[in-house]
């Protein structure tokens, strides 16, 4: 009976934690249109994606999944999702992308996506009362390039087909 119960546990620690990451799973795998050149598409494989920006070039296209989150966006009550992807090509710039999913029927449909920043640091991504909250830290006139320094809260909101930015 004594280890009935830690077993028990780790069954419910395991289920809970899988169930949790179903979201995470499709955020990670998820085609996201964007204007890489040749296909258009971001076709992430495990959260990350890289693709020549021309046949036999040594310029590469890259994108990383940085965080996601789930939940109602378009208030038919199913959870829709919010991912934030960053994306580089050959210049110097790290470009971050907030794509919203949402549910229709069994599957996820891109909805719409906005430009957050370039080179900026995101801390997390909520969702709530169809809002979805983005922590970051973005440059002062002051900072380096890759060492932003001004913690941010922006607020968006799916509005129709595309992202409005609340504040």
């Amino acid at each position: 009976m004594k280890t009935a119960i830690p077993a028990l546990i780790l069954c419910f620690i395991f289920i809970s934690c899988a169930s949790m990451s179903d979201y995470e799973n499709t955020l990670k795998n998820f085609n996201y249109p964007n204007k890489i050149p040749g296909t258009g598409l971001i076709k992430m494989e495990d959260g990350y994606f890289e693709q020549e920006l021309k046949p036999g070039s040594m310029s590469m296209a890259q994108a990383s999944y940085i965080f996601g989150a789930h939940g109602d966006l378009d208030g038919d009550s199913a959870e829709d999702m919010a991912s934030v992807i960053a994306v580089s090509g050959s210049g110097e710039g790290t470009y971050y992308y907030l794509y919203i999913l949402v549910k229709s029927g069994e599957e996820y449909k891109y909805k719409a996506s906005a430009l957050l920043g370039d080179r900026i640091k995101i801390k997390t991504i909520k969702i709530g009362n169809k809002k979805i909250g983005v922590q970051y830290l973005k440059h002062s006139a002051d900072d380096e390039k890759n060492n932003p320094t001004i913690s941010t809260t922006s607020i968006y909101t799916l509005y129709g087909e595309k992202i409005l930015k609340l504040k």
